[in-house]
Protein backbone atom coordinates (compact mmCIF):
# COMPACT_ATOMS: atom_id res chain seq x y z
CA UNK A 1 0.00 0.00 0.00
CA UNK A 2 1.22 3.21 -0.91
CA UNK A 3 0.16 6.31 0.98
CA UNK A 4 -0.01 10.01 -1.16
CA UNK A 5 -0.70 13.01 0.40
CA UNK A 6 -3.44 12.10 2.73
CA UNK A 7 -4.76 8.74 0.17
CA UNK A 8 -4.35 5.25 -0.48
CA UNK A 9 -3.02 3.65 -3.62
CA UNK A 10 -4.85 0.57 -4.25
CA UNK A 11 -3.63 -2.16 -6.62
CA UNK A 12 -4.20 -5.35 -5.35
CA UNK A 13 -7.01 -8.11 -4.93
CA UNK A 14 -8.60 -8.35 -1.48
CA UNK A 15 -9.89 -11.62 -0.32
CA UNK A 16 -13.31 -11.64 -2.77
CA UNK A 17 -13.15 -7.81 -3.39
CA UNK A 18 -12.42 -6.73 -6.81
CA UNK A 19 -9.52 -4.76 -6.53
CA UNK A 20 -9.55 -0.84 -7.32
CA UNK A 21 -7.53 0.95 -9.80
CA UNK A 22 -4.56 2.23 -9.38
CA UNK A 23 -6.14 5.51 -8.26
CA UNK A 24 -6.24 7.14 -5.44
CA UNK A 25 -8.65 6.18 -2.91
CA UNK A 26 -10.72 8.93 -1.08
CA UNK A 27 -9.04 10.85 1.95
CA UNK A 28 -12.01 10.41 4.21
CA UNK A 29 -11.96 6.84 3.88
CA UNK A 30 -8.02 6.60 4.46
CA UNK A 31 -8.42 9.22 7.41
CA UNK A 32 -10.69 7.16 9.33
CA UNK A 33 -9.46 4.60 11.82
CA UNK A 34 -10.06 1.22 9.80
CA UNK A 35 -7.85 -0.95 7.61
CA UNK A 36 -7.86 1.31 5.35
CA UNK A 37 -6.62 -0.90 2.16
CA UNK A 38 -9.68 -2.79 3.10
CA UNK A 39 -12.06 -0.38 3.62
CA UNK A 40 -10.88 1.50 0.29
CA UNK A 41 -11.29 -1.68 -1.81
CA UNK A 42 -15.14 -2.18 -0.23
CA UNK A 43 -15.88 1.44 -1.06
CA UNK A 44 -14.86 0.67 -4.79
CA UNK A 45 -16.42 -2.38 -4.73
CA UNK A 46 -19.68 -0.98 -3.57
CA UNK A 47 -19.94 2.53 -5.13
CA UNK A 48 -16.35 3.09 -7.38
CA UNK A 49 -16.06 5.73 -4.99
CA UNK A 50 -19.59 7.67 -6.35
CA UNK A 51 -20.46 9.65 -3.27
CA UNK A 52 -23.42 10.28 -5.39
CA UNK A 53 -23.72 6.92 -5.63
CA UNK A 54 -27.62 5.44 -5.03
CA UNK A 55 -29.02 1.95 -5.07
CA UNK A 56 -33.32 2.35 -4.55
CA UNK A 57 -33.21 -2.05 -2.88
CA UNK A 58 -32.31 -0.48 0.25
CA UNK A 59 -32.22 2.48 -0.16
CA UNK A 60 -28.26 2.68 -0.39
CA UNK A 61 -26.57 5.44 -0.86
CA UNK A 62 -22.64 6.78 -1.11
CA UNK A 63 -19.31 5.47 -0.87
CA UNK A 64 -20.15 2.40 1.18
CA UNK A 65 -23.57 2.15 0.06
CA UNK A 66 -25.32 2.64 3.59
CA UNK A 67 -28.79 1.32 4.29
CA UNK A 68 -31.28 4.51 5.06
CA UNK A 69 -32.27 2.45 8.02
CA UNK A 70 -28.79 3.10 9.49
CA UNK A 71 -29.19 7.03 9.89
CA UNK A 72 -31.67 9.27 11.29
CA UNK A 73 -31.10 11.82 7.79
CA UNK A 74 -30.50 9.39 4.90
CA UNK A 75 -29.56 12.51 2.41
CA UNK A 76 -26.75 13.19 4.48
CA UNK A 77 -25.70 9.96 3.24
CA UNK A 78 -24.02 11.64 0.11
CA UNK A 79 -22.09 13.75 1.96
CA UNK A 80 -18.59 11.91 1.68
CA UNK A 81 -17.24 12.41 5.54
CA UNK A 82 -21.13 11.66 7.09
CA UNK A 83 -21.15 8.36 4.66
CA UNK A 84 -17.68 7.44 6.30
CA UNK A 85 -19.14 8.27 9.83
CA UNK A 86 -21.56 5.76 9.12
CA UNK A 87 -20.11 3.20 7.31
CA UNK A 88 -17.64 3.40 10.32
CA UNK A 89 -19.58 2.69 12.80
CA UNK A 90 -21.25 -0.34 11.06
CA UNK A 91 -17.77 -1.74 10.51
CA UNK A 92 -16.81 -1.01 14.50
CA UNK A 93 -19.95 -3.13 15.28
CA UNK A 94 -20.07 -5.63 12.83
CA UNK A 95 -16.93 -5.91 10.49
CA UNK A 96 -17.35 -6.47 6.75
CA UNK A 97 -20.52 -8.00 7.47
CA UNK A 98 -23.00 -5.42 6.45
CA UNK A 99 -21.44 -5.01 3.28
CA UNK A 100 -21.57 -7.53 -0.23
CA UNK A 101 -18.44 -6.89 -1.10
CA UNK A 102 -15.85 -8.10 1.80
CA UNK A 103 -12.03 -7.65 1.70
Amino acid sequence: MTVLAGAVLIASTLGGVQAAPPQTCPAEIVAAPWPAAEACAVAWCESRWDPDAYNPAGPYRGYFQVAAMHVAEPLRLYEPAFNVAAALRLWQASGWQPWGCKP
